[in-house]
């Protein structure tokens, strides 16, 4: 993966990371920067204009927008800021750790091109039905089994270890529509496509292949 660049700033728990720059339309976060745990990216951290835009040093490109196509988050990620992918229109394919706990609203808001996940399975919690919830168009999930090999978890970040892949689901899309009824002045909202009942197909947080 080429050479990439990032701003960000020293939080209680560790880095997080404001902007990312470089020639390549996919982003490799580190797991760690100046010796500390990379474990959070920021609000807007992807969208095409920041309000505050941090000082660029490394003489590229920011990598947001349309020039963002992929992202590869490490397990020490446990956080993503709201809108951090706003309007991101040709972001195809996320990979995560699912030990994610924090997922700011509208993460995802304008990714309509989003269709490929890569999810790496540890122990405990699983964040992937809060990504599927947000993602109303067709979507492939690959999901590895996340094995530690040598202190070092398998992921297309760190380029080692031994990932299984476990399971490749399909969730098709959906689509939500506002009815209003004139006379009684309400407006209720119907749900269309099997999509849904997919996304629902989950028992304490984890995938039930047999739903």
């Amino acid at each position: 993966m080429a050479r990439q660049y990032f701003a960000y700033e020293q939080r209680d728990n560790g880095i997080c990371i404001l902007r990312c720059y470089g020639s390549s339309a996919s982003v490799a976060i580190p797991e760690e920067l100046e010796g500390l745990a990379v474990t959070e990216v920021s609000s807007y951290a992807f969208a095409e204009e920041l309000e505050d835009e941090p000082r660029n040093t490394s003489g590229f490109p920011c990598i947001c927008g349309d020039k963002l196509e992929e992202v590869y988050l490490p397990r020490t990620v446990r956080r993503l800021g709201r809108y951090i992918f706003y309007n991101c229109q040709k972001l195809r394919r996320l990979s995560f750790y699912s030990n994610l706990a924090y997922m700011g609203a509208g993460a995802f808001t304008g990714c309509e091109s989003l269709a490929f996940l890569d999810m790496y399975q540890l122990e405990g919690r699983s964040c992937l039905r809060e990504i599927l919830q947000d993602l109303k168009q067709k979507v492939r999930v690959d999901c590895y089994q996340a094995a530690e090999e040598g202190g070092v978890y398998a992921s297309p970040v760190s380029g080692r270890g031994d990932a299984k892949l476990f399971g490749r689901l399909v969730y098709p899309e959906f689509f939500e529509e506002a009815v209003e009824n004139t006379p009684a002045r309400i407006i209720s909202t119907q749900t269309h496509g099997m999509g849904i009942q997919y996304r629902n197909a989950f028992r304490n947080t984890q995938i039930v292949f047999e739903e």
